[in-house]
């Protein structure tokens, strides 16, 4: 009950469509955890390697998002929007999460390409691969099929 509750609070509370900034990391991260109300966010800095900022959903985990920094920290290199969608029950249930999928990947959608939430969406729920252009950014769609989940990415990149 309490996620069907988050899930409300993202659609209805999403913040205005503005285009990404991929030129600042630590603007990037926090927009994006505002976006989809992250309720666990982290930050990874390990030496030597780009840092990484990440969100996955509290539970069955299977919703994650991650910002991936430029190799000199400033920037972003990309964004990965992931759904590890289980499609057979192994202890998990079927389709765990979607309702935070759809809604996570409607609220940055909105962020970068507002005009196309529609069209991302419908690809998400297929299995084609495809592209989007946004405001500034590439949405690259994949999914992977597997044995018992597959994986639903999106990655969001500048152009």
């Amino acid at each position: 009950m309490k996620y069907a509750i988050l899930i409300s609070v993202i659609l209805m509370s999403a913040p205005p469509a503005f285009t990404a900034d991929f030129s600042h990391f630590d603007a990037e991260t926090k927009a994006v955890s505002q976006a989809i109300k992250c309720p666990t966010p982290n930050v990874t800095r390990t030496p030597g390697l780009p840092d990484l900022w990440g969100c996955i959903f509290p539970g069955a985990e299977v919703m994650k998002v991650f910002i991936n920094a430029t190799d000199d920290g400033n920037s972003v290199e990309n964004v990965k929007i992931m759904w590890n969608d289980w499609t057979r029950d192994t202890g998990y249930g079927v389709h765990t999460d979607k309702g935070v999928a759809e809604a996570w990947v409607m609220a940055l959608s909105s962020r970068y390409a507002p005009t196309k939430v529609q069209e991302i969406l419908a690809a998400f729920r297929g299995t084609s691969p495809v592209t989007i252009e946004g405001d500034g950014v590439n949405l690259t769609y994949t999914h992977f099929k597997g044995p018992a989940i597959d994986e639903r990415l999106i990655t969001v990149t500048p152009h």
